[in-house]
């Protein structure tokens, strides 16, 4: 599976990136922003889950998305927040975001929400 992680934090990036890999993923990608992110898809990169931070300059999370769904994108989408705010959920999935994290991120937790968020059941291996 590959997995796009879109995060301004290159520390957040390159943790996630290893807790994937760690957790059997093969294939993750970043981006550092949502414009970068769009840039990367619309140059031909796919990716099958992205996983984007909600608070970002340039192109936040929740504009991301919308872009990203403007263009008849359906990839599957989690936002990871460290805000507990009910109207950006609600902002969040009215954009197109499919499921949503709060930070702080939990390995496990994380994981199911990928599978859940692709329709595979019963896939953890942490």
């Amino acid at each position: 599976m590959r997995i796009m992680l879109v995060d301004d934090d290159a520390r957040m990036r390159q943790a996630l990136t290893r807790l994937l890999y760690l957790a059997g993923f093969d294939s993750v990608e970043e981006a550092g922003d949502g414009l970068e992110a769009l840039e990367r898809l619309a140059d031909g990169g796919h990716v099958d889950l992205i996983i984007t931070d909600c608070a970002m300059p340039r192109l936040d999370g929740v504009g991301f998305v919308s872009a990203l769904r403007g263009r008849g994108d359906r990839t599957p989408v989690i936002m990871v927040s460290g805000e507990h705010d009910p109207d950006l959920v609600i902002r969040a999935i009215r954009a197109g975001v499919n499921n949503y994290v709060a930070k702080p991120i939990h390995a496990r937790g994380l994981v199911e929400k990928i599978w859940e968020t692709v329709g595979v059941s019963g896939a953890v291996a942490m």
